[in-house]
């Protein structure tokens, strides 16, 4: 097996935030925007390290978490095929990948980045490797083009550069090992929405919490462990008790919470072996809008009687994205669910922004 890894370049374009554990926060309950069912010791900066420059005394404290995302090549003879592989990883999940061939622990991987980081076996097929080796392209006549080439050119930044368009097309994916959910509770006489984080059996995982009214405040992270639940209150201070909150996970997880404090959903959603079922109460006057995956995920208005519907998740490859709404009052919910189905990267990627 071969890995090759690549510096970061700054994180330029990358619109997904890294991971990290909960930034300190003077204003919140416990001193953290946050929290984490996972000890975090060790990924706080403490200390200045012997020999190191430029120790900023404003930097003390502040998590280190992972870094802006990069490419990683993973080639092998249970690797061939062009094969995506979107759960989380860092440089301490080669290590990890050591850590299980060869059953040799290392005691400096921290138990935060052991929760929230996999140890790269989804990457691979151990039981039906890929035996068919793919064709590969010519390489001389690059080799000569680049012999060709005299000194260094130096490009010039265009006057008007365009915005970066994302390729079009899919990939074959792995299937991960994500069970996550987010779920919300109105207390209106407390004037609290309550968001419970739910990571089930398999990965854990760090959700990113953006209060869309309060753009000022410090994102909140919950780190949530495979097989755990965590919860955490916002105030609904806003005009009529308005909350607007964002929630990111991995693998294009999202969660969006809207609405007021008098304002009533009345749906609830599951998911149901291969479909995602919605169920909307008597009365709540619910419509559901397909976000995206139009070709297999229509909209629908149920009577007054209310209802069930269930969207199919097989012909996306577990993609979903729904938009529903009862008056003042949305949800939005987005990611991926792996079955017994063929999985891809998605289908979605690559339409204007």
């Amino acid at each position: 097996m071969l890995f090759i890894t690549f510096d970061e370049n700054d994180g330029f374009f990358d619109h997904v935030p890294p991971p990290a554990p909960p930034s300190p926060d003077p204003d919140a309950p416990g001193g953290f925007a946050g929290a984490s069912t996972v000890a975090t010791d060790g990924e706080y900066h403490r200390l200045k390290a012997p020999g190191a420059d430029g120790d900023d005394l404003a930097l003390r404290g502040r998590p280190y978490g992972l870094g802006p995302r990069v490419p990683m090549y993973v080639l092998s003879p249970w690797s061939r095929g062009g094969w995506v592989n979107s759960e989380v990883a860092d440089h301490t999940s080669i290590i990890r990948f050591m850590e299980r061939r060869f059953g040799v622990m290392e005691p400096n991987i921290s138990a935060w980045r052991r929760a929230v980081c996999g140890d790269l076996l989804t990457a691979f097929d151990f039981k039906t490797p890929n035996a068919t080796l793919a064709p590969l392209p010519e390489t001389a006549p690059a080799r000569e083009r680049a012999r060709a080439i005299v000194g260094q050119t130096v490009p010039e930044t265009p006057v008007a550069p365009p915005h970066p368009v994302q390729e079009a097309g899919t990939r074959p994916a792995r299937r991960l090992r994500y069970a996550l959910e987010v779920s919300d509770h109105i207390d209106p006489a407390a004037g609290i929405i309550r968001l419970d984080f739910t990571a089930g059996p398999g990965q854990g995982a760090v959700f990113h919490v953006y209060d869309r009214l309060r753009l000022d405040v410090i994102p909140r992270r919950y780190t949530v462990e495979g097989g755990r639940t965590l919860s955490g209150d916002w105030h609904l201070t806003g005009p009529e008790g308005a909350y607007d909150l964002w929630v990111r996970g991995p693998n294009g997880f999202h969660r969006a919470f809207i609405g007021t404090r008098s304002g009533a959903l009345g749906i609830s959603w599951a998911v149901e072996g291969d479909a995602l079922r919605v169920t909307v109460a008597p009365g709540a006057g619910a419509t559901v809008q397909p976000g995206a995956y139009t070709d297999h995920h229509r909209a629908w208005t149920p009577g007054a009687e209310g209802g069930v519907m269930r969207w199919p998740l097989r012909p996306t490859q577990g993609w979903y994205d729904l938009v529903l709404t009862s008056g003042p009052v949305q949800r939005r919910l987005a990611g991926r669910v792996d079955g017994d189905w063929p999985v891809s990267s998605d289908p979605a990627v690559g339409r204007p922004a």
